[in-house]
């Protein structure tokens, strides 16, 4: 719940950042992506309605969030694609109250006390001609990101739920397609020969964590699809913050209890490959404990502003991640 109640605080801190800097919030998977300590992680049945190769499943936006229309249990709304998400799935506590618990994980809160953190069973979610069927869900309060969005969010994922594809990410024409690894290996291979640049990502807890550099440093980046803004570490040297154009700073409230100042601005020498990729906003924050939550050090987030320089490509099983550069 510790883990949980940080990533709440650090959402509302750069939600209050958003309203102020008329800008949309920057990551909505930095909030809930380690919603408690622990995960029960029975596998999901599964099953298509037609086409077991590839599928390609519509986007909608919700700001720069990554949504997907689903039905859950006889409920329809949306889902949050959000790949910094270590847990399978995430639901509305709003929209879902009413089933049983089958569990609950008792974790130490941040106030010490002992908190309880519910896990129900799904009976059955579809995503187009997706079928999931006897999913374990945790419950969570997420009327903070609906009132934000404006839309029915009825909980989000992480690539868990996707392992069995690989995916090509294509924000700019709001689709996803899926490709099955086992199933559509030409098609795969195909992709893999079209990318400007690939390289061997570490998928650790299902976080893609992937190689990007600044001037000459190079660096360590989660690859977050919740993500609405890159975030830069505050740990990070003299010479990667001297390559950012900072254009402001706010002081804000952190979940009412303390004010800190946030930075803001763009990323002027960010390279991935071999390719210069200009214009990329970014917030600076201290994201220390993001690193102890993923058990790996890392730099800062890539997020929505990343994903609009082309089309995205991560092989699970491979642990490959490329780019198709927007031309």
């Amino acid at each position: 719940m510790m883990k949980l109640k940080y990533f709440i605080s650090l959402y509302i801190l750069i939600c209050t950042f958003a309203l102020y800097a008329q800008r949309a919030p920057v990551s909505n998977s930095l909030i809930l992506n380690t919603s408690t300590a622990k995960y029960f992680r029975n596998k999901a049945e599964f099953k298509q309605k037609s086409n077991p190769d590839s599928i390609t499943l519509p986007l909608k936006r919700a700001g720069n969030l990554l949504v997907l229309e689903t039905t859950i249990d006889g409920v329809k709304g949306n889902l949050i694609f959000d790949s910094g998400s270590m847990a399978l799935l995430v639901l509305n506590k709003t929209y879902f109250r009413n089933h049983k618990v089958r569990s609950k994980e008792f974790t130490q809160g941040i106030n010490g006390r002992q908190e309880a953190i519910e896990i129900i069973s799904v009976d059955s979610m579809m995503i187009s001609d997706l079928i999931f069927t006897d999913i374990s869900a945790n419950l969570a309060n997420l009327s903070h990101i609906e009132n934000q969005k404006g839309v029915k969010i009825l909980g989000f994922f992480g690539l868990e739920l996707l392992q069995q594809y690989s995916l090509l990410l294509d924000v700019n024409q709001n689709v996803l397609h899926l490709y099955h690894q086992k199933n559509a290996k030409d098609a795969i291979k195909k992709i893999e020969t079209q990318c400007d640049y690939v390289q061997d990502a570490e998928i650790l807890n299902n976080i893609v964590f992937i190689w990007g550099k600044i001037g000459k440093t190079h660096l360590k980046f989660c690859f977050d699809t919740g993500a609405e803004k890159n975030v830069l570490g505050t740990h990070l040297s003299k010479k990667v913050m001297s390559s950012i154009t900072f254009t402001g700073r706010l002081r804000v409230n952190d979940a009412g209890r303390s004010a800190s100042e946030v930075l803001y601005g763009t990323m002027n020498q960010f390279e991935f490959g071999d390719k210069h990729l200009k214009s990329m906003e970014v917030i600076v924050s201290n994201i220390t404990p993001l690193s102890t939550i993923y058990s790996i050090p890392i730099a800062g987030v890539l997020g929505y502003d990343f994903m609009s320089k082309g089309k995205i490509y991560i092989h699970y099983s491979d642990q490959k991640f490329g780019i198709i550069y927007q031309k």
